[in-house]
């Protein structure tokens, strides 16, 4: 029962934050602070629609394209650069602006969550 009610938790704590959880797999997702940061392609890139290289390709970015940053989920970036957006392997972008918080402080937010599956 206690197990139970830790699952739902950490799903309810997920779900706050638009992940959602399965048990095969830990979640990592950080949003950048106050929302983006900039970086560069180090080779020409293929743009998913997803974070997995199985995701559709949107389009191909030229090597040195400049990109925001708004999240980074498992080596992934999710960028926008030329009015295209969607998922980047992040081994091949070259982060060169971190921006802030408000408050002046920079940080990051990650929920690595991998519960056992119920067992009956």
């Amino acid at each position: 029962m206690a197990l139970k009610r830790a699952q739902t938790s950490y799903k309810a704590i997920a779900s706050s934050y638009g992940v959602t959880l399965s048990s095969s797999a830990p979640v990592v997702s950080t949003p950048i602070s106050n929302g983006s940061s900039t970086g560069h392609t180090t080779v020409s890139l293929n743009v998913r629609t997803a974070p997995s290289i199985t995701a559709a390709r949107i389009t191909t970015l030229p090597q040195n394209t400049t990109v925001t940053i708004y999240e980074t989920r498992n080596g992934w970036y999710r960028v926008a650069a030329n009015s295209i957006s969607g998922w980047v392997s992040s081994q091949y972008i070259t982060v060169s602006n971190t921006k802030t918080a408000p408050n002046g402080k920079s940080g990051k937010t990650t929920a690595a969550v991998n519960y056992p599956p119920l067992k009956r």
